[in-house]
């Protein structure tokens, strides 16, 4: 079978460089060939570097005091091998697109079986220039080698041995040249054989494999085994997640919020790669802004919501209400790390629009009221919504236009949101927060804020319709009216009583108005609304 390895040999390095804006550069008054070097604290030596540091005569494996002394301007950024494994599933998220069986070898490397998918493309060379199209986006240092066995594979994509073929005669020559210290060995096996005078490994395959069963462990003999293709290795394929999850690594720290939006701007067009191919829209994204402590590691400073009324998948637009949202923040600390997160999606069903409509505004009434939200506030744009209560005064209620719950979408429904956004768009109402109302129950078009007295002479049409408090209530004197995000209003927000009995009824009073009256058990009466 054959293999095509990728090794990213200065992944965290490329992706730093690559994120980092260049106006972030200059506000720190550092030049473009800033001289930029990976650190690994546990080993204390270089263990990535970029062309500027290079030139300078600064070496993979030196230590960090030889390098600060080659240069004074030196960028120094710790090595983090979760933070290039994350990367390295977002690289083999974008390749499951155009490539089937995919095997993780972190922190830095994908192996990719390619035998499966010269069916497709017919060729070695169109699937590989298929591949590079997929990576050229990230602008990566990349060593791609192919091999019939994976471990040979990555022996010589490591060794900086960018070879692409399918002759096999090819592969044995190149793996052959490479010496004992590239193998994935450890370095008691790599004594024991120096000690033997073998230095290459055509050296060590020309051996008996009873000679080196003697002086190498067993782990060993299976590497060597696997190099040959004579047993396969058990290997970690990628599964695509059902999620979207990406971060990224600041060079350095930022504190101006109009440069916080280049990364941000990269993170959303990541996600609409993302939700395209998955035919995906979503209506929340979860910001998380961090900060570097002790140089190294990461410390969640800051939050961010952003919601949307209408599901979206443009970055152009998720990126204007990113940026109102940033608007109306203030940062705690420099930030050195943000990372986006979207847990919930929905069929992207399109909008249907009215051709009787004619032409109209740009933005749609949703798309509209998400720019307000994310300007102004959540609890500032308001919405009617039908209460969950049968008295008429507690009946309606004022909630966010933007519901959040209502980003909370089942995965596995195949009607996943399909009227979600019509509902919230046209302001309609959410299931769960409605109640069965009989059709034939009379009520009027518009409410009295305080029921008045009835001071003039009526002339009953309708009734009576009996309307009392809950038996569950009947022991409280009075309860406050939730507000619409669900808390309880303070002293001066107006109260219903409890333990009332109203008989009402439809009534026409002197002047003609078809009211809606009650009566109180001690035969009081008022007027709570008139009728349209």
């Amino acid at each position: 079978m054959l293999w095509l390895y990728i090794d990213f040999p200065s992944l965290q390095l490329d992706c730093l460089q690559g994120d980092t804006p260049v106006s972030a550069v200059t506000e720190r008054n550092y030049s473009n060939d800033q001289a930029i070097v990976i650190v690994d604290s546990k080993k204390n030596c270089i263990v990535q570097l970029n062309e500027s540091a290079r030139t300078k005569g600064v070496q993979l494996g030196m230590g960090l005091g030889m390098a600060a002394s080659l240069t004074h301007e030196l960028c120094v950024v710790p090595y983090q091998m979760a933070e290039e494994e994350a990367y390295l599933l977002t690289l083999a998220e974008q390749l499951y697109s155009v490539t089937a069986s995919i095997a993780l070898f972190p922190p830095h490397g994908l192996a990719l079986k390619v035998g499966d998918m010269l069916q497709l493309y017919q060729h070695l060379t169109a699937y590989i220039k298929t591949i590079n199209t997929v990576l050229a986006s990230f602008n990566l240092k990349t060593n791609l080698a192919c091999g019939y066995s994976v471990m040979s594979a990555q022996l010589l994509a490591c060794a900086g041995v960018n070879l692409i073929t399918t002759d096999q005669n090819i592969m044995t020559k190149k793996s052959a040249d490479l010496g004992i210290k590239q193998l994935f060995i450890t370095d008691k096996a790599k004594n024991s054989l120096a000690s033997l005078g073998i230095k290459t490994l055509t050296q060590l395959q020309a051996l008996p494999v009873k000679e080196l069963t003697k002086r190498l462990d067993s782990n060993t003999m299976e590497y060597l085994a696997q190099l040959k293709g004579q047993t396969d290795k058990s290997l970690p394929f990628y599964q695509p997640k059902h999620l979207f999850e990406h971060s990224v690594e600041l060079l350095y720290e930022m504190i101006n919020l109009d440069l916080l939006l280049q990364p941000i701007k990269q993170l959303l067009a990541l996600l609409e790669v993302f939700l395209l191919r998955r035919d995906y829209v979503c209506l929340q994204l979860e910001f998380h802004l961090y900060h570097r402590i002790d140089g190294i590691s990461h410390v969640l400073q800051q939050s961010l919501v952003v919601n949307s009324a209408t599901g979206e998948y443009l970055s152009a637009q998720w990126l204007k209400l990113v940026s109102l949202k940033l608007s109306s923040i203030k940062l705690l600390a420099p930030i050195t790390k943000v990372n986006l997160l979207v847990q919930h999606f929905q069929s992207n069903t399109g909008e249907i629009n009215d051709i009787f409509l004619g032409k109209r505004g740009q933005l749609s009434f949703a798309q509209l009221a998400s720019l307000l939200a994310n300007k102004l506030g959540d609890e500032k744009v308001l919405r009617l919504q039908q209460g969950d209560d049968h008295r008429a005064e507690l009946a309606s209620c004022y909630r966010p236009f933007i519901n959040c719950s209502t980003n909370k979408i089942d995965r596995n429904n195949n009607n996943t949101g399909k009227a979600i956004s019509k509902q919230i768009g046209a302001c309609h109402t959410d299931s769960s927060a409605t109640y069965s109302v009989d059709k034939q129950l009379l009520r009027p078009s518009f409410i009295l804020a305080e029921p008045e007295p009835l001071l003039s002479n009526i002339r009953v049409l309708h009734g009576p319709e009996r309307i009392s408090t809950a038996w569950w209530e009947q022991s409280k004197d009075k309860t406050t009216i939730q507000s619409f995000n669900g808390e309880a209003t303070d002293g001066n927000e107006p109260i219903a009583e409890h333990g009332y009995q109203r008989d009402y009824f439809v009534a026409k009073n002197t002047q003609g108005q078809c009211c809606w009256v009650y009566r109180e058990l001690n035969n009081q009466w008022y007027i709570h609304g008139y009728f349209s």
